[in-house]
């Protein structure tokens, strides 16, 4: 694999050396040119893993190519090099950031499986279209996916002949993003693991709040206010035991149709976190539930305890006898920075049964292995230095000793006298050692801390001392050092970067220079090697070596707002008798507060205190302010990020985010809502918003003792009128009054929540616990004109979802005002409340050209000149828009935005088969004999290519296009 994302196959001989590469040829099997590629606009999430299936063909793992550092979703993102459309290696519908992932016709996100001879797709694939064996939907095997770094097969899954369609079971390692890390499993093709819509087994609210649309999904229901493509969330649903349902966004009584690809979120198997428990996944009634590996009722057994890990590296089978039974025909999955492995166990149904500690503190770990040959697991990892190691878990061997060395002295002039000790060298059976020291100079000698004097002539000379420790069965472990006589180590200082200073959040290039003195060797007698690394947060993430004095790097310092950053230099400069001096320099990222409130700017927009709609670093109010975006309505928001758009904005940080009314109180940080009764309520409200209201997401606690007929939480989205109501249940039908109560009930029946709105029943779904217990729990909310959705958290914290996206009748999107208050039935209810989130719409932006309607002159959203704005025609009917740029076709001919060789008043790239000459629906010798029929008449249907006359090019055109077919 190269920078680009191109694989190359070569061929080695028996001796393992490089013999020929594909009968002397370079075959590139995916990566032609740029185009043809996997796109890679970030720095990373990239190319994982390769494995072949059981059936010889080729796995191939690839990561989303999205920005790490934001909700990408698409345009000009920091870290980037933000040139991937113009330089081709990303088709328009592509520039959806990390929805690549769900997109069939990407290669991003995905599990591909190709002819190894080839780079074709396989037919047995999926989604696999004959017509086009190379493009990315005939590669694609499994989709969804963030960054599977690692995969492995099941020993004993898969059969040998490929057009069935089964390589094997695939257990991948997915890297997850601000939460959730996954174990996922593909027993078959087609799964659709869910990023970045869902992140481990829940939603992911930062990707399913958008409506980006899938430009490959055409809505059968365009026209007027239906959108003309389906937006990716509505594609993908979450797991139910039911048979699922696809409702269009246009009209929820109207099944979206299957040629669409149509696909149900595949939980992974199990899912960790940043301090959170395993967890696996379960059901609540039909709709999908959360529960902690090893608590009462899972399905998986285990402690269940926090394994601390951020990054799913994969894991391997082991399939041997040296380990115990219980250690065998099981899995073991690692974590980069967790550093641990742990055993994973699954049964025939490739359902995990069990998780159990197993190793833990091995550093960053990259890879697992099992080797057949002496049945042992292998893992290599990086230590907190930057340097790899490899090493074996085995069970049942006779261990090879430890060997430590250490000389008193390592230096000096000769002779030189030097005490050597072995203390610390062990044999992990307890047995006796034997030691057998080689000075380097013909002497030895078997003393467990010998002595030995070192002589020579002027001059630099180097000893190399080795230690060789023996055990009772002959296992061998050995120790080198080093004594140079006549000799000093060299003095080295680092001048760049100075220790301490600060980086710009960019792409920078920075020299490395150091002044070096040695007094026994000249400048070419040193060697020097430069590891640059990454510390972030609590693992390393080392550079490639550098073996030069003097080299320039280029970095790249965006990203990673509010966490532990920056970059560490190492130095090793050796003379040419093996002394080393080691040297460091760290440096820091810059601290920018353009808005010049004592807060770093990186710290301003992770705390939500200042946007940053475009994802370039710098708050919203500070671009506009130095000409970086624009502000054509002066409205201190730029242009690109609200034209069109629907914006978060949150409260909750401060008491005075709310005006408070009756029983509310600011407590701990959070509203405190109390409710003495049904007529008297607490209540919260919001400031006003200049713009409308689409929806909000929000959590409360309720805590619940004994069999309260109902409690909750009111909310409503109002006009002005009704900005001093405190009983928001009261606020009138049609405005909206939604109440989420939870409902204890005895009996034996299970508690429920229900959603009220306008003092009627909507929806209610069954609580699979018990919460009436006096414990608090989490009730999360999101309400939107597309429906309302609940999840609640157990007394162990796990969330389950409760009611899934429930459209509400009489559900108003266009307030001014949002507030919330406490509700009960018949006793005290009391709740806190925090982190609301509001979606808020921008300005109209018809012509998508990032800039508001409202500050654009007509001429430019009509550009036909008729009276009537572009987006009104089109959605009226009265213009047509094919390739949904939202211009009229007509325009897009007129000004050579389209071309239309044939004059048919369609844009060429909208007609239905350009090779289709006879327009009989396939592509045939008919029309061969149909275009020589008109060419050889000089009919002008025969001038392809609009050249003015019929002529050897049109020829030449024809079977370009023929060949191609549709």
């Amino acid at each position: 694999r190269d920078s680009i994302g191109r694989v190359t196959r070569y061929t080695l001989d028996a001796t393992d050396e490089y013999h020929t590469i594909v009968a002397g040829s370079r075959a590139v099997l995916i990566g032609e040119t740029a185009s043809t590629g996997v796109p890679i606009t970030h720095q990373s999430h990239s190319l994982g893993a390769m494995v072949f299936g059981e059936d010889g063909t080729l796995l191939l793992a690839t990561g989303d190519g999205a920005s790490y550092e934001d909700v990408d979703m698409g345009g000009p993102r920091t870290g980037s090099s933000n040139t991937a459309l113009a330089d081709g290696i990303l088709a328009s519908f592509e520039d959806v950031g990390a929805l690549r992932a769900q997109l069939v016709q990407s290669h991003n996100g995905k599990i591909l499986r190709i002819d190894p001879e080839t780079g074709d797709g396989v037919p047995s694939n999926p989604f696999y279209d004959s017509a086009h064996p190379r493009d990315p939907r005939s590669r694609v095997w499994a989709m969804g996916n963030r960054n599977p770094f690692r995969m492995t097969i099941r020993p004993g899954s898969g059969a040998a002949n490929p057009g069935v369609g089964d390589p094997g079971t695939l257990y991948i390692g997915d890297v997850g993003w601000l939460t959730f890390e996954e174990l996922n499993v593909a027993p078959a093709g087609g799964f659709n693991f869910g990023w970045p819509l869902f992140e481990g087994l829940v939603s992911n609210s930062n990707f399913q709040l958008a409506t980006t649309a899938n430009l490959l999904a055409p809505n059968p229901l365009a026209g007027g206010a239906c959108g003309g493509f389906v937006p990716f969330r509505n594609l993908l649903v979450q797991d139910v035991l039911a048979s699922p349902s696809w409702p269009n966004p246009c009209n929820s009584s109207v099944q979206l149709p299957g040629s669409l690809f149509l696909f149900e979120h595949a939980r992974p198997a199990i899912e960790w976190g940043r301090g959170m428990p395993f967890r696996c996944a379960t059901y609540a009634g039909n709709l999908a539930a959360t529960i902690n590996v090893g608590a009462l009722g899972a399905p998986v057994s285990g402690t269940g305890f926090v394994p601390g890990g951020t990054s799913s590296t994969g894991g391997a089978w082991y399939t041997g006898a040296a380990f115990p039974v219980a250690y065998a025909d099981s899995y073991y999955h690692a974590d980069f920075v967790g550093g641990w492995i742990h055993q994973f166990l699954f049964d025939s149904n490739d359902q995990p049964t069990e998780v159990r500690a197993f190793a833990t503190n091995l550093g960053a770990i990259v890879d697992v292995e099992y080797n057949p040959f002496d049945q042992s697991l292998y893992y290599l990892a990086f230590t907190n230095e930057g340097d790899s190691v490899l090493r074996r878990i085995s069970y049942g061997l006779d261990a090879p000793p430890v060997a430590v060395a250490a000389p008193e002295v390592s230096f000096g002039a000769l002779p030189l006298t030097v005490s050597f000790s072995s203390a610390g060298s062990s044999d992990p059976e307890n047995g006796a050692l034997t030691y057998l020291w080689d000075f380097g100079d013909g002497v030895t000698s078997s003393l467990p801390n010998p002595s030995h004097t070192f002589t020579g002539g002027a001059g630099p000379r180097r000893f190399d001392v080795t230690l060789s420790v023996t055990d009772a069965v002959g296992n061998v472990a050995t120790r080198r050092l080093l004594v140079s006589g006549n000799n000093t180590p060299p003095q080295v200082s680092i001048t760049s970067p100075v220790d301490g200073a600060s980086f710009p959040d960019g792409t920078f290039t920075l020299p490395l220079r150091a002044n070096v003195v040695d007094a026994e060797h000249a400048g070419a007698d040193l060697s020097c090697r430069w590891q640059a690394q990454i510390r972030h947060n609590t693992h390393t993430h080392p550079e490639p070596i550098i073996a030069e004095c003097g080299p320039d790097m280029v970095l790249d310092g965006a990203g990673h707002s509010g966490e532990t950053f920056h970059w560490e230099f190492r130095l090793t400069v050796t003379d040419a008798a093996g002394l080393s001096t080691i040297a460091t320099s760290a440096i820091y990222p810059e601290v920018f507060d353009c808005n010049g409130n004592s807060v770093a700017d990186p710290e301003d927009i992770a705390q939500g205190t200042s946007q940053d709609c475009n994802g370039d670093g710098v708050p919203d109010e500070c671009a506009i302010l130095l000409g970086l975006s624009g502000d054509c309505n002066a409205n201190q928001l730029a242009d690109e990020c609200e034209a069109g758009t629907v914006r978060t904005f949150g409260f909750g940080e401060d008491s005075g985010d709310f005006a408070l009314n009756g029983t509310a109180g600011w407590v701990d940080g959070r509203v405190r809502l109390t409710a003495p009764n049904v007529s008297e309520t607490g209540s919260a409200v919001l400031p006003v918003s200049s713009d409308p209201v689409h929806g909000f997401e929000t959590a409360f606690d309720v805590r619940i003792s004994g069999l309260n007929p109902g409690d909750g939480v009111c909310f409503t989205a109002m006009e002005s009128t009704y900005a001093q109501m405190t009983n928001f249940g009261g606020a009138g039908p049609g405005y909206g009054a939604l109440v989420v109560a939870i409902e204890p009930r005895g009996g034996g029946l299970q508690d429920r929540v229900v959603l009220v709105v306008d003092s009627a029943e909507i929806a209610a779904a069954s609580i699979p616990f018990e919460v009436a217990d006096g414990q608090p729990h989490r009730v999360r909310v999101s309400a939107t004109g597309e429906g309302v959705a609940v999840w609640m958290e157990n007394a162990l914290g796990a969330e389950t979802a409760l009611l899934p996206r429930t459209v509400l009748p009489r559900w108003r999107v266009v307030p001014r005002l949002f507030g919330f208050g406490a509700w009960t039935n018949t006793s005290l209810g009391e709740h806190s409340i925090d982190n609301v989130r509001l979606f808020v719409s921008g300005p109209a932006d018809h012509n998508g050209d990032a800039i508001p309607d409202e500050c654009q002159p007509l001429s430019a959203l009509d550009c036909d000149g008729d009276g009537v704005e572009d987006w009104a025609a089109i959605a009226q009917g009265v213009a047509v828009d094919c390739n949904g740029n939202l211009r009229p076709d007509s325009c897009d001919i007129a000004t050579g935005g389209a071309v239309d060789i044939d004059a048919n008043g369609v844009p060429d790239e909208c007609d239905p088969c350009l090779s289709d000459y006879d327009q009989s629906g396939g592509v045939d010798g008919d029309d061969v004999i149909a275009f020589f029929a008109d060419w050889d008449t000089n009919a002008m249907a025969a001038d392809l290519d609009g050249s003015g006359g019929v002529d050897g090019d049109d020829v030449i055109l024809f079977f370009t296009r023929w060949d191609a077919g549709c």
